[in-house]
């Protein structure tokens, strides 16, 4: 049996009425580590997954247990132990926690897990009829944008090293 990554394993098994009926084992969704919740499933994963009555019948959101789990932690040191049992047993909370284990860190983006790009893109439309009225108030906003792309760059350099990216341009709209 060959099996995706990410994916539940799905066994078939026919019944009296020659139907066939799909079990999707609890162990292999609570073990894979891309599709464990923990108590994160929602009812409606529950219906979907056949899991009724196999979970816990508590639903606790991401948000709840990311809290309980950092507050039961005193040092950096249990924290990061926290964090790399987390990565191995539940995915989702690992990467829910991430960005507030340390108040100096800056997350500049993450990467996509399997391919290694950025998961977003953000884009900020800032539209102005007046940048092509006249020269002069064209002239101010090319200074503009080149003012804060310096201030970008200063600010930013670790993330431009990290490979991430920003355009400033200017469109007349």
């Amino acid at each position: 049996m060959h099996k995706v990554a990410g994916e539940p394993i799905v066994y078939s098994m026919p019944c009296k009425s020659k139907l066939n009926v799909q079990l999707v084992l609890l162990d292999d969704i609570k073990v894979n580590v891309f599709t464990n919740h923990d108590t994160g499933f929602t009812y409606k994963h529950h219906n979907q997954l056949g899991l009724r009555s196999l979970l816990p019948p508590a639903m606790q959101r991401l948000n709840t247990q990311v809290l309980h789990q950092l507050h039961s932690m005193a040092t950096a040191l249990e924290k990061y132990v926290m964090l790399a049992s987390q990565r191995q047993t539940n995915t989702c909370l690992y990467y829910t926690t991430i960005p507030i284990i340390n108040d100096s860190m800056r997350v500049w983006h993450k990467l996509d897990d399997r391919f290694g790009l950025p998961k977003a893109n953000v884009f900020f439309v800032l539209c102005n009829p007046l940048i092509s009225t006249t020269p002069a108030m064209l002239i101010r906003t090319c200074m503009l944008i080149k003012l804060i792309s310096d201030l970008l760059i200063e600010y930013s350099y670790i993330a431009l090293l990290a490979g991430l990216g920003y355009m400033l341009d200017l469109q007349d709209q």
